[in-house]
């Protein structure tokens, strides 16, 4: 960095040619570069005037600030000495690079010039790290890192679907259930644990030696390609924690040791606690191709603490269905592409839909309707032009309960 021109060497005494020396050695669990040169050095005076023309410094600054301090600006961005633009030099991106690549490798840098002797930049960096691709996630709001080849799956879980077993939490992810722990109750971390009752829960299933183990976060952040650096004590000593990773702006983030985060008795080790979910109110689904009729009948649900959707007709209410089943359902039977009694039939044939109860609200008071219905496994067949509030509610509150 800054070797000067042939006649300008030759006017100095210097050979015409400089010299560049680049040395690399280990030393404990470091690897430190050396890259010397034997140019003009650092021309403070220069650099203090760009910074003072960009607005990066004030003339008062630059007048007091020292030369140590002013040779650290060559690693700003956009700043340079350069007289001239080339493919090599001018833009001053080159050093704020070198200090980016660096810092993400959880290094340092130190700078020693001279003015007329030269320039030495020292590069310090962990020998052990490596880029790993790690999931980003937030908790309590930290942000902490997961090696992703530890990772079995990544799902939001209905809250509703959350299970107490065992004097633990428990949901099921691809078919078999997984034991929760909430990772910030894991980490000891202050705050509260996720509610339960916002609707959706997010779920990092991990794969530990004692075998899956899902960590409710508060959000799943981005999948990134990141050097790990080794920890140093007392965090080495922690089980839990396998290093860190530079994020943006110098923010430094937590990787997590799966193996560290095993289970004990259906949960998490290390002072995890059970999700504590309270009991969600019966989801009813209302399918109707009335507005008037749909509307009528949620206002009615929710006026007694329900938790109510609805669909037009039988295809919509099936695909809502699809991965949330509710507690009970409401259908009419006349509805446009599948009508009540088709409804019936679709959900006494899929596995998940068989044993939801459904409640016929119908305009068709004949006895020929009520048996079919009730053939095909309604658990409720009610007349609308015979419609009591009072007997809507305690046939909803027999079978939600």
């Amino acid at each position: 960095h800054g070797i000067e021109p042939p006649e300008r060497r030759r006017a100095a005494g210097k050979d015409h040619a400089g010299t560049l020396s680049l040395r690399v050695a280990v030393s404990g669990a470091r690897l430190e570069i050396r890259v010397r040169d034997d140019g003009g050095g650092i021309a403070v005076d220069r650099l203090a005037a760009e910074a003072v023309a960009r607005g990066m410094m004030t003339p008062a600054q630059a007048a007091y600030a020292g030369d140590d301090r002013l040779r650290l600006l060559v690693f700003q961005p956009g700043l340079s000495t350069a007289d001239t633009l080339s493919t090599a030099a001018g833009r001053g991106i080159g050093m704020s690079i070198v200090r980016r690549v660096v810092d993400r490798l959880q290094g340092n840098i130190t700078l020693h010039s001279a003015q007329g002797q030269g320039t030495e930049v020292v590069l310090s960096v962990p020998v052990s790290v490596m880029a790993q691709q790690i999931v980003l996630l937030r908790v309590r709001g930290q942000v902490f890192g997961v090696p992703a080849p530890a990772l079995a799956r990544i799902v939001q879980v209905a809250a509703d679907a959350v299970r107490q077993v065992d004097g633990g939490s428990a949901a099921l992810v691809d078919g078999d259930e997984v034991p929760l722990a909430d990772l910030g109750a894991v980490l000891g971390l202050p705050g509260d644990a996720p509610d339960c009752c916002r609707g959706l829960l997010w779920v990092v299933a991990i794969r530990t030696p004692t075998g899956v183990l899902g960590l409710v976060v508060d959000d799943v952040l981005e999948v990134r390609d990141l050097p790990v650096a080794p920890l140093d004590a007392p965090l080495a000593d922690d089980d839990r924690l396998v290093g860190t990773v530079m994020l943006e702006r110098e923010k430094l983030a937590l990787v997590l040791s799966p193996a560290g985060l095993r289970m004990e008795g259906g949960a998490a080790s290390r002072g995890a606690v059970a999700l504590n979910c309270r009991a969600l109110p019966p989801r009813i689904l209302v399918v109707d191709d009335s507005p008037t009729i749909r509307a009528l009948e949620r206002s009615i649900l929710e006026a007694h603490a329900y938790r109510v959707d609805s669909a037009e007709d039988g295809r919509e209410a099936l695909d809502r269905m699809e991965n949330d089943p509710p507690d009970v359902v409401v259908s009419d039977l006349d509805m446009p592409r599948l009508d009540g009694f088709g409804l019936l039939v679709a959900m006494r044939g899929h596995p998940r839909l068989s044993t939801v109860p459904v409640v016929l609200v119908s305009s068709r008071d004949s006895d020929d309707d009520r048996r079919r219905g009730l053939a095909l496994g309604a658990a409720a067949y009610l007349i609308k032009t015979r419609f009591s509030q009072g007997e809507f509610l305690n046939v909803i509150g027999r079978l939600s309960s």
